[in-house]
């Protein structure tokens, strides 16, 4: 299981028919998961043991379910949830294209500015990158459609240049990140680009799914 302390997950009821937002305290790897829930009304009755629920959350561009059965609820002094430890984790891709999680330096060219970061991701249409604020200020004015230039250089090889549209500024004030989504005439991620960080990207999941024994709260 690969998941932040805090992290959000959705909880669902058989039938998807009741949907409550809770957070990962954390678990005890094949005996049990613990998670905040909201102090709702009725929240004891839609938990009741030995009930089956479904747990949803995000990590590294995938939706990533489980389903576990309910331990023990306790209100006080923390409505806190306790549920089976999964058999199993489910993937389900959520983009059309497959995304390479990577750390490349990069340079982002904006208001006759350029700005040093970082490629958290890349993918055949798009990016994700992170302004480095260390020295410079990121960009405040940025918008949805903006384009932009720059140039990310993976290991061992010389700077590549893209150009691309921000898609999305979803919590850039705190992540200061930013989706781009390349120019039809862009393809900066080449076949022995994509190979080499295919056979990353296997290591990495292979290693994520290395549990560590214990996760504390």
């Amino acid at each position: 299981m690969d998941i932040s302390i805090g992290g959000s997950v959705l909880m669902e009821s058989s039938g998807a028919l009741d949907r409550i937002k809770c957070h990962m305290v954390g678990y005890v790897k094949d005996e049990y998961v613990l998670l905040r829930v909201p102090l709702v009304p009725g929240i004891r009755s839609r938990v009741p043991e030995g009930a089956s629920l479904t747990f949803r959350y995000l990590r590294h561009g995938k939706l990533v379910s489980f389903r576990s059965v309910v331990k023990n609820y306790i209100a006080t002094p923390y409505s806190l949830l306790f549920v089976t430890y999964p058999n199993r984790l489910d993937f389900h891709e959520l983009r059309n294209e497959k995304r390479y999680t990577c750390n490349f330096p990069a340079l982002i060219q904006a208001f006759s500015q350029e700005y040093s970061g970082l490629l958290l991701d890349l993918s055949p249409g798009g990016c994700r990158f992170f302004f480095d604020d260390k020295n410079v200020e990121p960009p405040g004015n940025l918008r949805i459609d903006l384009w932009l230039r720059g140039t990310f250089r993976p290991p061992n090889t010389e700077p590549i240049p893209f150009r691309g549209q921000i898609v999305s500024l979803a919590g850039y004030s705190r992540t200061r990140t930013v989706n781009l989504r390349f120019a039809p005439d862009q393809a900066p991620l080449t076949s022995e680009l994509r190979e080499y960080m295919s056979e990353t990207q296997e290591m990495l999941d292979r290693m994520h799914a290395l549990d560590t024994d214990y996760c504390a709260g």
